[in-house]
């Protein structure tokens, strides 16, 4: 600071004071080369010393210390000794030092690190650094591993983590196809110790197949954290466990249709690399060792074959089962329901009779189709009746029609010409399916005929029904039989039997002594309505059948049924619910109640009350991809059914990204994006672009945009493709371009790398009262954020002042930082600094941990002109008394 005159007065007086100033001069450059000289040459005996200790502030011994001149960059290396201290002579650097040097101390064993700076001091022999070391090693991955790729095993995750203290904790965070987000498990520590060992952890079965990502993390003692970058693996099908058969939910007889057999994995995934023998049968008696058919599978199958032409022709349920050849425990079955075909026969029931005179005797004439199932006719058909008898009738006059939609009809015929020693024909005939006969034995009306009559003509299947047989005159009057005879009991049910005492007979014998004789009759299956049952003594014939209807049991079975066996996730689709009683008949389940549910938990559960037919329809949907089983179940009863559905994918909706929890500033990370749905699922075909911004506007690393293949499966993993710096968080969005959809998703960004700050405090030698600017040097990895500088004189109230940047660029976090101080104060000024970078606080200090400190002493501008006034007034003085001697005056 130069000299500046204040008035006209100085100006004038500038030679009282020129001595002064020379005198001044040459003080100052004199002190000045004395001091160079003195710095320059680096005396001898100038220490840096210092114990190094760690947390707890014990001693380490034997640690490698070396000590750097930040200026020079000349370093001396020493160790510790028994006590942890060390000391090293610095007049032994080969460019020497200067006073206001900094000095960095840096010390290192085991894995173990710390440092400290100090400056040269302008007086004494030595300066104090004290180091405290700390732990700064994470724990080293070795050896990952993930064993177990199927749906049905256990999957074992392993590493060899070591570490130069010790691992308190080893974690695998995975994702698996079916989660939406990483979960944690803990490993356990199965060989070696805690600083080098083999962790593993397992996890059961993952149930479904794609791809599961996973990887691992490790803390050590010191809470130093490492992980893995993340990891995928592929998840194949399970073993195989049983077959599924799709079928049509009916067939016509004889008409050829196709089933598939698919191979699963007990969870119901596809198993593809299936190649054994396997064997179709069927409850059809059609086939009389109950096999249709073996097939092979082969690798080229892919775990689904499609059996074509496949017969039935036993009209009602049938069951179609797939089992392996050598082992009767894998398979699977399913039921279709066998309809008839059109009529081509018809049967006339019974074909041999015999009658009284003059007495009707009802006859059934049956459609038939091919295959001798029961049919119904889709068309009318017109029968021309025929006897062989002159005197024969019919009831129905020379013609009876079925009517379209009808199996049978029912006419009566009788004959007063009796011909008891031989039989005649009876004769039904149409153009199209041409005739059918039933024998006719007429007996006189003389003699007395059978009756048979049940005690009610409609019954449940599987309920008996008790039969009275009696012998009537042909008045309607009860007659005995003159001796024993045998009657023999038939019915034109396939399927019905007669009961006496809990046994099946099929001859009964009546004695003079009886006026009637009793037996049961049981019948399981309804759709042989209606029953004719009569009976045979051989003598003579019952005058009437006993005509009556089986209905179905009540229900004790129910199956659930789709029409195709994969839909779309969100649509709604139709489900049928047929019922069946214990013979297998359909039922009308009366008044139940249906209970719907499924795997799929976004699906809704769901009741449907019966309408009274024995197959119920409704609409269903189911919302997650993937095998979904569907239950149905009879409230209030323990009568259900299931089947499992394939849900496919719907169309894209939104787009999800998975990443760790954090991430560290400066760090490349991984995330996975997954393309989903509207219920969650991820998109498996799914072929669009993905870009990825933020706001970061360091800027962020991003990966350019992104095509989605095929092998993707709507999931990618962007494996250290990111990079974010800003802290305490910010925004990562990937879009869908062709879709215009996007996800935003808040990353939360850590920093632990500490600024530093250089203060060279030894460019303020001493202050003098005057407005000061005090500059700071500020490094850090990403950027600074506030500068704070802190003063007091007294050491104990300090004040504070922000800093602001003067040079350098923000967004790199390497600046100068300056404040204009104005020092309105003598004394001894105690200065400390503060540096953040948002996320770590670092306080610059002087020597020793302590602020720097300087003498404010007053200016010597305002000195100087002290001194020139003090002359002024003497020169002035002087001058008087000296013009008053000249003058003989006093003064």
């Amino acid at each position: 600071m130069g000299y500046k005159p204040r008035n006209i007065y100085d100006i004038l007086n500038l030679k009282a004071i020129i001595p002064l100033i020379i005198i001044s001069l040459i003080f100052s450059s004199q002190y000045a080369f004395f001091m160079d000289a003195a710095e320059g040459a680096g005396f001898p005996g100038y220490t840096i010393s210092g114990l190094v200790r760690n947390n707890e502030g014990v001693a380490i011994k034997n640690a490698s210390v070396s000590v750097e001149n930040m200026r020079t960059g000349d370093i001396e290396i020493t160790a510790t000794d028994m006590i942890g201290r060390y000391i090293v002579d610095i007049s032994n650097y080969p460019s020497g030092y200067l006073v206001g040097d900094m000095i960095l101390s840096s010390a290192f064993k085991n894995g173990f690190g710390g440092n400290n700076t100090g400056l040269v001091l302008s007086s004494g022999s030595g300066s104090i650094i004290n180091i405290t070391i700390e732990d700064v090693l994470v724990p080293e991955f070795h050896d990952l591993d993930c064993i177990g790729d199927r749906s049905d095993e256990l999957i074992i995750f392993s590493v060899n983590v070591s570490d130069n203290i010790e691992v308190t904790g080893v974690d695998v965070f995975y994702l698996t196809p079916s989660m939406s987000d990483f979960s944690p498990m803990a490993m356990v520590l199965n060989s070696g110790n805690s600083s080098n060992g083999a962790w593993s952890a397992q996890i059961p079965d993952v149930e479904v197949t794609g791809l599961m990502y996973y990887y691992f993390s490790a803390m050590d003692s010191s809470s130093n954290i490492n992980a893995t970058s993340i990891m995928s693996k592929e998840i194949l099908h399970g073993n195989s466990h049983s077959f599924s058969i799709f079928l049509p939910a009916s067939t016509v007889a004889g008409e050829e249709f196709s089933m598939i057999v698919n191979v699963l994995d007990k969870y119901g995934n596809q198993v593809t690399d299936y190649s054994q023998e396997i064997v179709l049968k069927t409850t059809d008696p059609y086939y009389p060792d109950g096999e249709i058919g073996s097939y092979t599978f082969s690798i080229s199958d892919n775990g689904s074959h499609v059996f074509d032409l496949v017969q039935l022709f036993k009209a009602g349920p049938q069951w179609l089962e797939a089992e392996e050849k050598d082992n009767a425990s894998m398979n699977g079955a399913s039921m279709i329901l066998v309809i008839s075909s059109i009529p081509d026969a018809i049967v006339l029931v019974p074909d041999n009779s015999t009658i009284t005179a003059g007495d009707p005797q009802p006859y059934v004439l049956i459609l038939h189709d091919e295959y001798a199932n029961p049919t119904f006719a889709n068309m009318d058909y017109e029968f021309s009746l025929s006897s062989e008898s002159a005197t024969g009738t019919f009831s129905s006059g020379s013609t009876i029609t079925i009517s379209s939609g009808e199996a049978q009809a029912i006419f009566y015929y009788s004959d007063t010409t009796a011909s008891p020693s031989s039989t005649m024909s009876i004769t039904a005939y149409n153009s199209i399916l041409g005739s059918c006969n039933a024998s006719i034995r007429v007996i006189s009306s003389n003699g007395s005929h059978w009756a048979i009559t049940p005690d009610h003509y409609t019954s449940p299947a599987g309920e008996m029904i008790l039969l009275t047989i009696q012998l009537i005159d042909q008045f309607g009057n009860q007659a005995n039989v003159n001796t024993t005879t045998d009657i023999q009991l038939m019915t034109s049910s396939e399927t019905g039997i007669f009961l006496t005492n809990d046994s099946v007979v099929r001859t009964l014998s009546i004695t003079p002594e009886d006026d009637a004789i009793y037996c049961y009759y049981l019948d399981n299956v309804s759709h042989n309505a209606p029953t004719v049952i009569r009976m045979n003594n051989g003598t003579f014939y019952g005058d009437g059948l006993s005509i009556f209807n089986i209905s179905s049991a009540i229900v004790t079975d129910i199956q659930l049924k789709a029409e195709f066996d994969t839909y779309i996730a969100g649509q709604d689709f139709d489900l049928s619910i047929y019922a069946f009683d214990i013979f297998g008949n359909l039922a009308t389940p009366s008044g139940y109640t249906f209970m719907v549910m499924s795997t799929d938990e976004q699906a809704l559960n769901k009741t449907v009350s019966s309408t009274g037919t024995p197959i119920e329809v409704f609409e269903y949907a189911l919302f997650t991809s993937g095998p979904q089983k569907i239950s149905v179940k009879v409230l209030d009863e323990d009568i259900s059914s299931n089947i499992t559905l394939n849900i496919l994918s719907n169309v894209m909706d939104k787009l999800k990204i998975s990443t760790m929890g954090h991430v560290d500033a400066g760090e490349p990370f991984s995330c996975v994006v997954s393309i989903l749905d509207g219920f969650d699922n991820t998109v498996m075909n799914y072929s669009g672009d993905v870009e990825f911004f933020s706001d970061d506007t360091y800027p962020a690393v991003l990966p350019p945009p992104y095509t989605y293949s095929v092998q993707d499966k709507g999931s990618h993993l962007f494996k250290d493709s990111f990079i974010l710096y800003i802290t305490p968080s910010k925004n990562l969005t990937a879009m869908a371009l062709n879709e215009n959809i996007s996800i935003t998703q808040e990353i939360t960004i850590l920093d632990n790398s500490r600024p530093s700050a250089f203060f060279d405090h030894g460019a303020y030698p001493e202050i003098n009262m005057d407005k000061m600017i005090f500059n700071l040097q500020v490094f850090d990895n990403i950027q600074i954020e506030e500068v704070k500088m802190y003063y007091s004189f007294d050491d104990l109230t300090y004040s504070c002042v922000n800093m602001s940047q003067v040079s350098g660029n923000y967004s790199t976090g390497i600046g100068n930082y300056s404040t204009e101080f104005s020092i309105s104060t003598t004394g001894d000024l105690h200065v400390y600094f503060s540096v953040s970078d948002g996320s770590n606080i670092v306080d610059v200090y002087g020597p020793q941990d302590m602020p720097y400190m300087f003498n404010v002493a007053h200016d010597d501008y305002e000195l100087l002109v002290y001194i020139i006034v003090f002359v002024l007034l003497a020169s002035i003085i002087a001058s008087v008394v000296i013009f008053s001697i000249q003058k003989g005056l006093k003064p």
